[in-house]
């Protein structure tokens, strides 16, 4: 049995634990009010809302400068005393001077170009860009600080849904909806920012070296972020040129899994990368636990795939109702994504934790380029399995342009033995779950996992890490 950098494992596990359980938490508070929206405002006017959504989406990796998806977690990481205090009031400087050009922007072109509706949206979901600029989870997660992060979040969540399920009962109410975001991000980033002040010894203070020091460096990640982006929602934007805003609702809907399961790889990711930076300099233990974190998500992406597969049907029809029907088959597609953004993050992951942001900014570039062109392809003929089918074939080459460009690292991915196990777990879940079709949903999910977690423990891949909890050894 492989028993890699236990305690290092273990440590990963811990914070991954306490950010992925927070973070699911709140993704399931998330998810009811997303349910309760496609329900109320029918299909048109969440397609308006989910647009808006998307296209804020942008704005907000422009105002993070980075700093979430690895430069700030990083920097706090690896800084002392001092450092951490010129990062910390350099950070927000920096991010909030953002977020008022981007809101400015954001709003004022959406409400000159786009139908009044749809700019109206826009205009207020900009708002919430005010809350990224202010945001602190990236010295939390520094810090391995996860917890704080976990109900920070919660609490904002619980917020914005408690107030979409009180002022929001029909399409009239669109507007609110995004008020309602607005207040629960502000709530999650004030209480962020408070645990941060008190993290930090020092007063923080602005050093414009630092800042000029810093955009250099943060700018490939943005640009990654937005290419990123342009992959992860741009099937969207031509859903609504070709087939209309039912059909952005239609996909939203279905996308809504896929997206709640690859936020918790990219949680898993930022657990990952503090202990990637420690390890640069020890270059054993640093390829123990990068082969042992690829034999593990892959063994729970091809699971969460496979199930979700089988069960799109019976999901859609219970969480959204007969009018998302049209929902079913592109969510059949896209789960399939998941597996692969899952392994596709871990080189990614390593170039940041080891300083290589150029590289990731030319692959995503690259992926978003085939993204655009499978969309443009496939979406007029196939509708939305065209955009499932274009954003899987996306991701596949954008694992395999990060795994070439982590060559350098000295990484490589485990021998194929390892994956066996997952495999065969995998496949006999989906089995059980074939050849009960007319169970109720809610006894055939329960059911399908049962029998993965006793097909791993049955072939030894469970295990307890440093005499704790159950881990995955595979």
């Amino acid at each position: 049995m492989h028993t890699p950098a236990p305690r290092h494992e273990s440590t990963v596990a811990r914070t991954f634990f306490a950010l992925g359980s927070g973070d699911a938490s709140a993704r399931v508070i998330a998810f009811a009010a997303f349910v309760y929206l496609a329900r109320v405002l029918g299909a048109e006017a969440f397609g308006t809302l989910e647009l808006a959504a998307a296209i804020v989406l942008y704005g907000s990796r422009l105002v993070d400068l980075g700093f979430e998806i690895g430069l700030g977690v990083r920097e706090t990481a690896a800084g002392d005393e001092e450092s951490r205090s010129r990062l910390v009031g350099t950070g927000l400087a920096m991010r909030l001077a953002s977020a008022v050009v981007v809101i400015a922007l954001t709003a004022g072109l959406g409400l000159l170009f786009l139908p009044p509706a749809e700019g109206r949206v826009l205009a207020l979901y900009a708002l919430t860009l005010l809350a990224v600029g202010l945001g602190t989870r990236w010295v939390h997660l520094g810090f391995e600080r996860s917890r704080v992060v976990a109900l920070a979040r919660v609490l904002g969540e619980v917020t914005m849904v408690t107030t979409v399920l009180v002022f929001v009962r029909s399409p009239d109410d669109l507007l609110r909806v995004p008020l309602a975001r607005f207040g629960g991000d502000m709530l999650t980033a004030a209480l962020l920012l408070i645990g941060a002040r008190l993290l930090i010894a020092r007063r923080p203070r602005i050093d414009r070296a630092l800042a000029r020091s810093l955009i250099p460096r943060a700018l490939p990640l943005v640009g990654s972020s937005l290419f990123g982006l342009m992959i992860f929602n741009a099937d969207l934007i031509f859903l609504r040129v070709f087939e209309g805003r039912a059909a952005v609702g239609h996909y939203a809907a279905a996308y809504a899994l896929t997206s709640f399961l690859s936020n918790m790889g990219i949680a898993y990711s930022l657990s990952l990368l503090p202990a990637l930076t420690r390890l640069r300099d020890r270059a054993g233990e640093l390829g123990d636990l990068y082969r042992t974190a690829h034999a593990q998500v892959f063994t729970v992406g091809v699971a969460v795939a496979a199930g979700g597969t089988l069960l799109a049907a019976p999901v859609v029809s219970l969480v959204f109702g007969p009018e998302y029907r049209a929902s079913v088959l592109p969510l059949a597609i896209v789960i399939w994504a998941v597996p692969v953004g899952l392994v596709r993050d871990l080189p990614v992951t390593a170039l940041i934790s080891a300083g290589r942001e150029r590289p990731i900014v030319r692959l995503t570039g690259q992926a978003a380029a085939i993204n655009m062109a499978l969309n443009l392809l496939l979406v007029p003929s196939f509708g939305l399995a065209g955009a499932a089918t274009a954003t899987v074939l996306t991701e596949i080459a954008r694992w395999r342009l990060a795994a070439r460009a982590s060559r350098p690292l000295g990484l490589r991915p485990p021998p194929p033995t390892r994956y066996i196990r997952g495999l065969a777990a995998a496949l006999a879940m989906a089995a059980v779950l074939y050849l009960t079709p007319d169970l109720a949903l809610w006894a055939r999910i329960p059911l399908g996992v049962a029998v993965w977690v006793a097909t791993l423990a049955a072939v030894g891949a469970i295990r307890r890490i440093d005499g704790g909890r159950p881990g995955l050894s595979v």
